[in-house]
């Protein structure tokens, strides 16, 4: 087997295997949160929230 062929079975297989994970994801009944929440990391208070916390502070 040529370089070329293995190097281009194997493009093929990643790209389908990335495929079917891809699909096995959309088929789950998992929250968009539960996906994406280790890779966005802790989220700061936003403003509004930390002018409210401001307000209740007497």
């Amino acid at each position: 087997m040529s370089t070329f062929k293995a190097a281009s079975l194997t493009l093929i297989a990643t790209l389908l295997a990335l495929g079917i994970l891809k699909h096995w994801f959309l088929v789950l009944p998992l929250p968009d949160s539960a996906l994406w929440k280790s890779a966005l990391g802790p989220r700061a208070p936003s403003v509004a929230s930390r002018e409210a916390s401001k307000d209740e502070v007497p």
